[in-house]
């Protein structure tokens, strides 16, 4: 089945709660999309979330980037992923969220072509699979009041961003 169309796009999204990182305190983010369309009106949705700061790569070159880019992707089948995934690999090596966001929305689509899930397209090996949540740089009474929150949630797994106060860190963490 073959890919008819990309449609490339960015959204600022607003976090529910500022969060605190790295010495810089981030309200909301902007992430790069991507839909690629079938012949057959399949849809398959890919993001990336392009930072500067880890790995080089802004919001607006990623943008440009994958939209230069997505228009090699008109018209290949999308069961040749060795072809595609060759493609991705020859230009966007040194943009790792706009590749990201194109090889989510691939593997979007191939799921749908099969009628999976995604996890099982890749073959699942497990019935749950335990994930994590980040609590930001914050006072500690906050992150010690996150921490239960989200242990409430169903968490199990913390990860706790320390690095302003070192006396402050070692408190925190021995208290969690």
């Amino acid at each position: 089945m073959k890919i008819e169309q990309a449609n490339i796009f960015k959204h600022d999204m607003q976090l529910k709660a500022p969060w605190a990182i790295a010495g810089r305190v981030m309200e909301s983010v902007e992430n790069i999309f991507i839909e690629l369309t079938t012949e057959k009106g399949i849809i398959g949705l890919g993001s990336g979330a392009p930072s500067p700061e880890v790995a080089g790569e802004s919001v607006e070159e990623s943008y440009e980037t994958i939209k230069h880019f997505s228009k090699n992707l008109i018209g290949i089948n999308v069961e040749n992923t060795n072809h595609i995934f060759e493609l991705l690999e020859n230009n966007l090596k040194h943009f790792p969220a706009a590749r990201s966001a194109v090889d989510m929305a691939i593997y979007d689509l191939l799921s749908k072509l099969e009628n999976k899930s995604l996890i099982d397209f890749l073959g699942r090996s497990h019935k749950t699979l335990p994930t994590s949540i980040t609590i930001g740089v914050s006072s500690f009474k906050k992150t010690i009041d996150d921490a239960k929150t989200h242990i409430d949630n169903g968490f199990s797994h913390l990860k706790i961003k320390i690095g302003e106060n070192v006396d402050e860190d070692i408190e925190k963490v021995s208290a969690l």
